[in-house]
């Protein structure tokens, strides 16, 4: 088994206009550090572990949610107590989808509700990750369920 090894993102942006630049381990943090001065970026508060991740144990700084977003835009509920599991007690192979006539004939014609689950550190992420997906729905772009680029 190979000795754990930490990593820093440097990162730019929020939300959609997030992306990481650059990472660093622990013998050059500081390096990434004056970098990220220089680009208006910032070395991300908490280091990852390589190779590793831990369904069961969330990323650090970030909680699992479940958002429902209608049609228009509007949020039903941004849930922090949401399971990575579906009801058979299997982690869930979709972490979006449309709960509505277009895909299941037996809710009412007038329904219609995205579902999205996912880490992250605000409610407002969720909610702007959701808003994203709804369009790209609502202009036949993206598929009614799915996984989170």
């Amino acid at each position: 088994m190979s000795e754990e090894k930490r990593i820093w993102l440097l990162s730019c942006g929020d939300y959609s206009n997030y992306n990481v630049k650059a990472l660093f381990d622990d013998e050059h943090k500081g390096e990434g550090e004056e970098i990220a001065a220089l680009i208006g970026g910032e070395i991300e508060e908490e280091p990852f572990l390589l190779n590793s991740f831990d369904f069961e144990k969330p990323p650090p700084g970030k909680v699992y949610r479940c958002v429902l977003m209608y049609r228009d835009g509007s949020v039903d509920e941004i849930d922090e107590r949401c399971t990575l599991l579906d009801e058979d007690g299997k982690r869930f192979r979709q972490y979006y989808w449309l709960d509505s006539k277009e895909t299941y004939p037996n809710v009412p014609k007038s329904r219609w509700r995205l579902c999205v689950r996912m880490y992250c550190k605000r409610k407002e992420h969720i909610v702007k990750v959701a808003g994203e997906i709804r369009i790209q729905i609502l202009a036949g772009v993206k598929p009614t369920r799915g996984d989170i680029p």
